[in-house]
């Protein structure tokens, strides 16, 4: 998601695995200045969190909220 709002991977310089293992550092992330609707990038943020327990707590929650994104429902990652 972050790459399809911003138009470039998250640390494109890792491979997969450093990339796994970069989501547990915990310097920022870069911005989503993304001109998508402010709910789906609360969405890709949430999801990014570097803080579990500030992230979905699993798939099935990330899909929940993207799927009310796409149905216009106010989604449970961004704050109203």
């Amino acid at each position: 998601l972050y790459e399809v709002l911003t138009g470039t991977p998250l640390h494109p310089e890792l491979d997969d695995t450093e990339r796994l293992l970069a989501s547990r550092r915990v310097d920022p992330l870069p911005p989503i200045t993304a001109t998508a609707p402010p709910a789906l990038i609360a969405i890709a943020e949430r999801a990014l969190a570097h803080d579990p327990e500030a992230r979905y707590p699993d798939a099935e929650a990330f899909a929940a909220d993207l799927a009310t994104f796409l149905e216009g429902g106010l989604v449970a990652a961004h704050r109203y």
